[in-house]
């Protein structure tokens, strides 16, 4: 072999390397990226508990979540109130129809 033969199998050979390495950087960034979104979805399980616990909590401190008591209207007729109730938790208010409200 000559002396340009044996530089151009160093450089192939070098080249190989590169890619193997440029591979292994590729591959390492995406399961880093994979980590990172399994610890946010771990994290927002984790908060979404914690606040349908603290709903739970506040459910069974009020009762029931439908008030049926007797009111009196504008016009001073009496009837029953069916309307939902909620309940606060921290900032936001959570209501039996699955609607939340920003508290301010």
């Amino acid at each position: 072999m000559s002396k340009t033969q044996v530089r151009e199998n160093r450089v192939r050979g070098l080249e190989k390397y590169k890619e193997t390495i440029t591979d292994l950087e590729n591959r390492i960034r995406e399961l880093e990226v994979d980590v990172t979104v399994k610890e946010r979805m771990k994290l927002e399980k984790e908060e979404v508990r914690i606040i349908t616990e603290k709903f739970k909590e506040k459910k069974k401190e009020q009762g029931t979540s439908l008030s049926h008591k007797k009111v009196k209207d504008n016009s001073g007729q009496t009837k029953k109130n069916f309307q939902a109730g909620g309940v606060k938790v921290g900032k936001i208010k959570i209501h039996k129809i699955h609607k939340i409200t920003q508290m301010e």
